[in-house]
């Protein structure tokens, strides 16, 4: 019910497939592509007071429902910019063997197109926490997994 207001969470194959969808100039960005954009944000913060203090303030929305603000960032991110127009919000995980979720309000996760090299049953996500100025990378398991996704035109 309230994946109109926080998103889908996905499984790996899920998320590939969504952005194929989307038409054939649109994909999954791998671990790669989410590295640019981290290191385009951190040359802008350091020019651009738009920017913010942090690469996780450039992407990260405030969001309010009826001008109630629906959770606080902490001070280390510096002032939420969303100066990227990613609009993340921290809609944590789910756990789709189990079916629960995790990480509400704490941080967001997408998912990366990038398998991981040491084992086929895992792929690369990234983290986006809300008292955390930095994106986090970490492998996560294919199937039992869920995270957001953000496609992007190749």
């Amino acid at each position: 019910v309230m994946s109109y207001v926080l998103g889908r969470y996905y499984s790996y194959e899920e998320a590939v497939n969504v952005c194929g969808k989307l038409g054939s100039d649109w994909k999954l960005p791998s671990k790669e592509d989410w590295e640019i954009l981290e290191a385009y944000v951190s040359d802008q913060i350091a020019t651009d007071p738009t920017y913010g203090k942090s690469v996780a303030a450039a992407l990260l929305g405030d969001a309010a429902f009826n001008t109630i603000t629906m959770w606080e960032y902490w001070p280390t991110l510096g002032t939420i910019t969303n100066s990227t127009g990613m609009s993340i919000i921290p809609t944590g995980y789910a756990n789709l063997a189990s079916k629960t979720f995790d990480g509400l309000y704490s941080y967001a996760t997408f998912w990366t197109s990038t398998p991981a090299e040491s084992d086929e049953n895992l792929a690369y996500c990234k983290y986006i926490y809300c008292d955390q100025p930095d994106v986090f990378t970490a492998k996560v398991d294919k199937k039992t997994f869920g995270a957001s996704v953000r496609c992007i035109r190749k």
